[in-house]
């Protein structure tokens, strides 16, 4: 089990002090240009646009979860197929591997980890470009980031996000903590993991009413033999995995 916490304990998230406002980009530029031009800024907080963009984004989830309830429709079942099932291809690149997952591979692990800043810093830091990106290569979600700290009934918000974002036909990006509490293990595999960051794709979920509590597929690109590519875990363990950080959906 001593492999496990090794590979996954390096693909940290890096938390950055804030050295300025926004990113700004203009969209015939290639991203890998902008964050060169970004004096090495890392948002690791979001702006208030960005927030209030997030306040609206759950407004609409929250909607779409009651309106399911009213149908009798919010138990059902939903995993999508666009996606790849990659590991990754170093051992700090599980950001660039979930971007790639999530995508379908719509560019290269090494053109994720560009982008998405993880070369430049050695871990890919969170909202920090996820969201561009997103919005780049898999266009028509509306792609945002939240801290899962900003929310008291996280799992509520979580939950709602998730089959929001799904039944849309999109994957969410789950930003992962997962320590020796058994609660943030997503997989059996994790453990004897601890304070291990990691990124992972949400590919489906499933709220029947006879699968309690929910769960969620996941997509893990970690190259642990005891960790499958794909596999079902619960609402409540990815709840707490992702307590101290969050989703970008």
């Amino acid at each position: 089990m001593k492999s496990i916490f090794i590979k996954t304990i390096l693909c940290s998230t890096i938390m950055i002090s804030i050295l300025g406002g926004s990113i700004k980009v203009k969209a015939d530029e290639n991203i890998q240009t902008n964050s060169r031009e970004m004096n090495e800024q890392v948002i690791t907080q979001l702006t208030e646009e960005e927030r209030l963009a997030g306040e609206e984004k759950l407004k609409l989830a929250e909607e779409y979860a009651k309106s399911k309830m009213r149908l009798r429709g919010y138990g059902s079942i939903r995993t999508l197929s666009n996606y790849q099932t990659a590991v990754q291809q170093q051992w700090n690149w599980c950001g660039p591997a979930a971007a790639y997952n999530a995508t379908n591979g719509v560019r290269t692990q090494q053109a994720y980890a560009q982008d998405l800043l993880t070369n430049m810093y050695d871990s890919t830091p969170f909202p920090g470009t996820w969201a561009y990106v997103l919005n780049t290569d898999k266009p028509g979600n509306n792609y945002t980031a939240i801290w899962a700290s900003s929310y008291s009934d996280w799992r509520a918000k979580l939950k709602d996000a998730i089959i929001y974002t799904i039944d849309n036909g999109y994957p969410v990006i789950a930003d992962c903590r997962i320590t020796s509490d058994p609660a943030t293990h997503l997989h059996p595999g994790y453990s004897y993991a601890t304070n291990t960051y990691h990124y992972v794709a949400v590919v489906g979920y499933d709220d029947r009413p006879d699968i309690i509590p929910a769960e969620v597929l996941i997509v893990d690109s970690n190259t642990a033999q005891s960790l499958p590519i794909k596999y079902w875990t619960t609402v409540d363990k990815l709840k707490a995995a992702t307590q101290e950080l969050g989703i970008i959906w």
